[in-house]
């Protein structure tokens, strides 16, 4: 589970359902939850006589409004910060060593859906941690059972990680997906009028030794189901994972434009699609633990 999670705030309803989340995956025995509201620093007057509010003391009392609400067991902390949404989210963040940020779907996600607003895809592009989403209408509840989108790189090794300790520590099942795609069409296969071509038989060994691997090093008491699938990974996922998983893992290589990262990436599509909350280890919060492993 765990144990320090930055929560974004910022009095909606998509606030209440990130709370929810946080609350479900935070460590029961030591987990703390940093509520965090951001709010525009006040001008500097331009006139002498001119009156400008200071927004900090509303967003503290807000703040403190809804730690009331969480009651004592939940150990919660509030912070206010004067800057953008997305960046007081992600300077929170590494101040305190967070490793999980959550943030709530967008305005425009359908009931039971996940849609990442331009916070939730900021957060993604620099957080140094892992961003889980909430779906709209999220109100919380058991994981019993956990998904993880599994293809070798270091951000799915990552969130494999995540999601093994996270099933031993609720007793929860885990389902690895490993998803073999089809080829991209070449000029001539578009040509010809076939489309994408199928995958190659390298492609489903290595898919397979993926999983065999995952199945073999698990850890003690954990036996995870594993399933080769093959076409569009986010829609092969999501068809399998819709109903059937509480949790959804993912990693999120992320090179590029933010747009290309999030919007385009197999990460964005599960995020949008798979209908339960998504973990997203960011491409960011993997580079930036692999110098510090190699300084220890």
């Amino acid at each position: 589970m765990f144990r320090k999670i930055v929560v974004g705030y910022d009095g909606s309803e998509r606030s209440g359902e990130a709370i929810a989340l946080a609350q479900a995956l935070r460590d029961p025995r030591n987990g703390t939850l940093l509520l965090t509201s951001a709010f525009l620093p006040a001008p500097v007057p331009t006139a002498p006589l001119v009156t400008v509010p200071d927004l900090r003391e509303p967003t503290e009392a807000s703040l403190a409004t809804v730690r009331a609400t969480l009651g004592p067991r939940v150990p919660v902390r509030t912070c206010a910060v004067a800057a953008a949404p997305a960046r007081a989210l992600i300077e929170t963040a590494e101040r305190e060593q967070a490793d999980l940020v959550v943030v709530g779907s967008s305005r425009r996600g359908t009931f039971g859906r996940v849609l990442p607003g331009t916070t939730g895809e900021q957060v993604l592009h620099g957080a140094p941690c892992a961003v889980a989403i909430a779906p709209h209408g999220y109100e919380g509840g058991e994981i019993r059972h956990i998904g993880v989108a599994y293809e070798g790189s270091p951000e799915a090794e990552a969130a494999l990680r995540a999601a093994q300790a996270l099933a031993v520590e609720l007793d929860a099942a885990l389902t690895v997906y490993c998803v073999v795609e089809p080829t991209p069409a070449t000029d001539s296969m578009i040509a010809a009028g076939t489309g994408a071509a199928w995958p190659s038989v390298t492609a489903k060994q290595h898919a397979r030794q993926l999983l065999y691997y995952v199945a073999d090093h698990a850890p003690a008491g954990l036996k995870p189901e594993t399933l080769l699938l093959h076409g569009h990974a986010a829609e092969q996922i999501s068809r399998r994972a819709a109903g059937t998983i509480d949790l959804l893992l993912t990693g999120s290589r992320g090179g590029g434009a933010l747009r290309r990262a999030m919007s385009g990436s197999v990460s964005g599509a599960l995020a949008r699609d798979s209908g339960c909350p998504v973990v997203i280890t960011p491409h960011s919060a993997v580079a930036e633990r692999v110098p510090a492993e190699a300084n220890a």
